[in-house]
């Protein structure tokens, strides 16, 4: 039976490749809805990582549903995937800090609101053999960006796209999100981690601007 769920897309990517552990840190709007899109895909070995509750304005953009809020994201995401999914994911309920390990799993996603954190998961993951995906969206723009840990041109590039916080360009709290956004960015990452199982070439950054439906690469 579980050979059939998949039989669709095994010319694409056979889930017997996506064994692979996988860090989610954030269970928002891009990191629950990228927890489902890999379980979908067949990845067995998900982890999500995040200490918020559901909030009212969580709802329109993110997984949860209006009786979840006050939950822990973590324990309501848990809840919500075990109804869709066939494998469980795993669930950490605290903050991402420096002090948490990350040399366990061969793909980590920063799905996080604040560029302090990316940096700090960047520089962790600077010179081990680990995929780092780094999902930014505001309101109708979104950048992704994939660095290999041990790739010196991936770390230049990436340092490139590394600010101080406050530095970064302000949006309208009634901007910040809108569903068929994050949509399209889970789809693209969930596409990434098909193609590194895949040993495909990843992009190092896809820029994408839903005013004009442009995709830069």
């Amino acid at each position: 039976m579980l050979e059939e769920i998949w039989m669709r897309q095994k010319g694409l990517i056979d889930p017997k490749k996506l064994t692979m552990p996988i860090l989610i840190v954030g269970a928002g709007s891009i990191g629950s809805w990228t927890a489902l899109a890999l379980g979908k895909l067949g990845c067995s070995n998900i982890t999500v990582m995040d200490y918020d509750l559901v909030e009212p304005q969580n709802v329109g953009s993110q997984i949860y549903k209006s009786s979840d809020v006050g939950m822990n994201k973590i324990q309501a995401l848990k809840e919500r995937i075990g109804l869709l999914l066939e494998n469980d994911i795993n669930t950490i309920d605290e903050a991402w800090t420096p002090a948490y390990d990350l040399s366990n799993f061969a793909i980590v996603i920063a799905c996080v609101d604040n560029i302090t954190t990316r940096s700090q998961l960047f520089d962790q993951l600077q010179d081990k053999d680990v995929l780092y995906i780094d999902a930014r969206m505001a309101g109708n723009a979104l950048e992704i960006y994939t660095v290999k840990g041990n790739d010196e041109e991936d770390i230049k590039a990436y340092k490139k796209t590394l600010f101080l916080e406050g530095e970064e360009i302000p949006v309208e709290c009634s901007e910040r999100s809108v569903v068929y956004n994050v949509f399209i960015v889970s789809g693209l990452i969930t596409d990434i981690v098909a193609k590194y199982a895949n040993k495909q070439e990843l992009p190092r950054e896809l820029v994408m601007d839903l005013y004009n439906f442009t995709l830069f690469k």
